[in-house]
């Protein structure tokens, strides 16, 4: 038995949904027009408020994310540079310990080899300074002082001391003393340096510019037992001259010795290393860094791609070292972690907005069509005669209602406001916040003003939405009526004049006395006016002009708007009314704007019933913008009833057919035509109108949209497939269905012009003349 009852209700509930479904269908088609609108204002709504805070989401995910970027790579400079410093400065060390040798030398000029070992000692080379195993002194021997150098040596004590390698050379730079010695034997005492092309290279170096001087990495090194295998040599010259020497070939006269110290640099480094900075690894070049031969050293081999890099110089005893230092932390992506949790909570609120305003845009929906019940209940009770006192009451209980109802709305209105504040409010605590994170004061305080001030713009933009809802609807209608087109032009040219004279372009203008008049919008007119002034000194230089020319042929009304600037290249002439087309859209282009202002033009003036074309004889030859109005017969500008309605052009001779399946319609539209010269025909329904057509022909068709058996918009396309005459004929729809996307599918079946009824009949007969003029030219 549960398991029926169970489907029994479940059916229940369908069928009762679909009946409200239906209910709430049927009663939104008796809502007032404006309610519609808003309606339809309110479905798209929420979704544009959830793109909106989804953007919105993502613009402060990228701020965050490169916030905390920029904190990273500016802390990952300073490590840098701090490692760098503390590189340059272990080098340093080594160096000045090499420069100690220098001022044993400069306390006395008679050193033997004891004082030299002892003062070596006294630095402890190999427990403090790993790298540096010992410290030596090359002497300066001339060629003709060889023999009494080799005799003060051996009075020195070192009686197996000997010059090698062996052979005259003009100047011998022999080690006379290397302490710690390699070996018993010292197999590096008399070794001539100078035969060595790449220490002689960096003694030389040394020589003549008094300084520090480090060769390159040894090709051939002095081996013994004990080699110590070094990678380069440090080499201070020693002057026996105490003055400043300025000049290269003072300091080469001057030259005692060398002190030197070779240095492994595979021990060295590691220990400069253990001071650094942990969270920055560094390669160390000594060339070009693309060069694998030439890295010295890797402190740490690398494990993933770098979030940041950097390239330092070290300067070292005269060369200049390259340090390709990276960050020890790797990139983990393109958002960071506080930046995905600000993309969670924008995306959340975004969704809770969406919810609200939708959930309440129903509601107000609901509201709504109750309240049209409640209406249509009351028409109701008012016309029932038989039940008076009962209808009373009943009256008095309707108005309570819509009474109830009107405050509900408005109740509605402001939940809907405290609804999107809220949320909104919700976003500035939550980014405030953020204040005691950890970025830095400054940076953080920017940023919380930066998306707090765009909070504020949703706000803002929430607000503005409610006062667009005729935009948002497309539908652009014009208050028709005739116009004196003269002091139109003079208007537009005083409110575009400011602009023409900052500009240096001059204006000059040609009216006449008698200025004619059109069927138009004022409004409308000097928008069209304007933007082509506007577009004409744009592109104009300074000293050019614009003149502005109106004509009247009784027919048209043209106004000519003609410049003296840039003009427009021959081959986009012909595309210079669609819209976003740009005779030049590079990113060097000289003048602003999106391409809209003349599409603008040609929308304008069709809806008029008129045409605009450009002309130009090309580059910097000027342009011609020409623009025609049917005219009208000229009226007093005191009589208002002549002002409020178009004038009835003549239509003699003109053949019209109407079809409507309203006979007082066909008599109506059959007196009023034919009152302005026109022959009407009529017929009932499409079929009839059809055949008509074939038969008779017509030169203009009046057509109803809403009829029995075949509606005007299949009589239309049946007419459009017709060849010759009948089917290019010009067709005017007259109905009831006065919506946009009505006319929008009256003018996708063939028809020119809509109008809904009921109809000014005066429009009516000004649309026949100019779909009749236009079929004409």
């Amino acid at each position: 038995m549960g398991t029926p009852l169970a489907k029994w209700y479940a059916r229940f509930r369908l069928d009762r949904d679909v009946d409200q479904q239906v209910t709430m269908a049927s009663l939104r088609t008796k809502l007032p027009v404006g309610i519609r609108r808003r309606l339809l204002l309110w479905r798209w709504l929420p979704r544009l408020l959830l793109t909106l805070g989804c953007l919105l989401s993502l613009g402060a995910t990228w701020f965050v994310t490169s916030t905390e970027e920029a904190g990273a790579r500016a802390a990952f400079q300073t490590a840098a540079e701090v490692t760098r410093q503390q590189i340059q400065s272990g080098l340093n060390t080594y160096i000045e310990v090499v420069r100690a040798g220098t001022a044993l030398l400069a306390v006395s000029d008679e050193i033997n080899h004891a004082e030299f070992a002892t003062f070596v000692a006294s630095l402890r080379l190999r427990d403090r300074y790993a790298g540096l195993d010992a410290i030596g002194f090359s002497q300066h021997v001339k060629r003709q002082d060889l023999g009494a150098f080799l005799r003060t040596i051996r009075l020195d004590g070192v009686t197996r001391f000997r010059v090698w390698p062996a052979g005259g050379r003009p100047e011998y730079h022999p080690i006379v003393y290397f302490e710690p010695q390699a070996s018993p034997g010292q197999p590096m005492l008399g070794f001539d340096m100078w035969t060595d092309e790449v220490l002689r290279e960096a003694m030389e170096r040394a020589r003549d510019t008094g300084q520090t001087s480090a060769s390159h990495e040894l090709v051939k090194v002095p081996s013994g037992k004990d080699s110590r295998r070094p990678n380069l040599v440090l080499f201070i010259p020693v002057y026996h001259v105490r003055d400043p020497l300025q000049t290269i070939e003072q300091r080469r006269r001057a030259l005692t010795g060398f002190v030197f110290g070779p240095v492994n640099l595979s021990k060295v480094l590691p220990q400069i290393v253990t001071a650094t900075t942990p969270s920055v690894r560094f390669d160390i070049y000594d060339g070009a860094v693309d060069d694998p031969a030439a890295l010295a050293f890797r402190s740490t081999s690398a494990a993933g791609v770098s979030q940041f890099t950097a390239m330092k110089s070290v300067q070292v005893a005269g060369r200049n070292w390259q340090v390709a230092l990276r960050s020890s932390e790797t990139r983990a992506g393109m958002v960071s972690p506080m930046g995905w949790r600000t993309l969670a909570v924008g995306l959340l609120i975004s969704v809770l907005i969406f919810v609200i305003t939708r959930g309440q845009g129903r509601a107000w929906e609901t509201a709504a069509c109750h309240e049209v019940e409640l209406r249509a209940s009351e028409q109701l009770l008012l016309k029932s005669e038989s039940e008076l006192r009962h209808v009373v009451t009943l009256e008095r209980e309707a108005r309570t209602q819509v009474e109830a109802a009107g405050r509900t709305k408005d109740e509605f209105l402001a939940t809907l406001s405290h609804e999107l504040r809220t949320p909104l409010n919700t976003v500035l605590g939550w980014l405030t916040m953020l204040r005691t994170g950890s970025m830095r004061e400054d940076q953080r305080a920017h940023a919380l003003e930066v998306i707090e001030r765009n909070a504020r713009l949703q706000a803002q933009l929430i607000e503005d939405l409610l006062d667009v809802s005729r935009i948002v609807t497309g539908k652009v209608r014009l208050d028709l009526r005739p116009l004196a087109v003269g002091p139109i032009v003079s208007t537009a040219l005083e409110s575009i004049r400011p602009t023409a004279e900052a500009k240096g372009v001059s204006l000059r203008a040609s009216v006449g006395h008698e200025t004619p008049w059109i069927l138009g919008d004022a409004s409308r007119v000097q928008q069209i006016l304007w933007n082509l002034l506007s577009n004409a000194i744009k592109f104009t230089l300074a000293g050019g002009h614009v003149s502005v020319e109106l004509t009247s042929d009784g027919c048209d009304v043209q106004v000519c708007i003609r410049d003296t600037g840039i003009g427009i290249p021959p081959a986009f002439l012909p595309h210079v009314f669609e819209r976003f087309r740009q005779a030049d859209s590079s990113t060097t282009r000289a003048h602003t704007g999106v391409g809209l202002g003349l599409a603008i033009v040609r929308d304008l003036v069709e809806l008029h019933g008129g045409s605009v074309a450009a002309r130009s004889e090309g580059a910097n030859r000027g342009a011609l913008f020409v623009v025609r109005f049917p005219a009208v017969a000229a009226q007093s500008e005191t009589s208002g009833e002549a002002v409020g309605r178009p004038t009835s052009p003549p239509l003699d001779g003109v053949r019209v057919l109407v079809v409507d399946d309203d006979a007082e319609t066909r008599e109506l539209l059959s007196q009023a035509l034919g009152a302005t010269g026109a022959k009407v025909t009529t017929a009932e329904s499409a079929q009839q109108a059809f055949d008509q057509l074939r038969s008779a022909g017509a030169d203009v068709l009046v057509s109803d949209i809403g009829m029995p058996e075949e509606d005007g918009l299949s009589l239309m396309r049946r007419i459009r497939s017709l060849s010759g005459r009948p089917g290019r004929i010009p067709a005017i729809a007259l109905t009831a269905y006065a919506r946009l996307e009505d006319r929008d599918r009256a003018m996708e079946a063939g028809y020119q012009l809509h109008f809904s009824k009921p109809v000014e009949l005066a429009e009516l007969q000004a649309g026949v003349g100019t779909l009749t003029r236009t079929r004409q030219e």
